[in-house]
């Protein structure tokens, strides 16, 4: 894979905010459908209904449900 690099025409690709682009990136994506990170929180319990995970309960005692659109 490296060797490729030193032949004509050849590249290094990399994303111009580094690894943090990456993450940026799904975070925006994840926002952008009404997701959201929590940090520093501690899963207590993850909820299941009909053999499918649908969502967390935190230490803290606050439940986060997903809600999907199923096509």
């Amino acid at each position: 894979m490296f060797a490729e690099w030193y032949k004509p025409g050849g590249c290094l690709e990399y994303p111009l905010d580094g690894a943090a682009g990456i993450v940026d990136a799904l975070v925006r994506g994840l926002e952008k459908f009404g997701g959201r990170i929590s940090l520093q929180s501690h899963v207590e319990k993850i909820v299941v209904e009909n053999d499918r995970a649908i969502g967390v309960k935190l230490r803290s005692g606050q439940v986060s449900i997903l809600i999907l659109n199923e096509y």
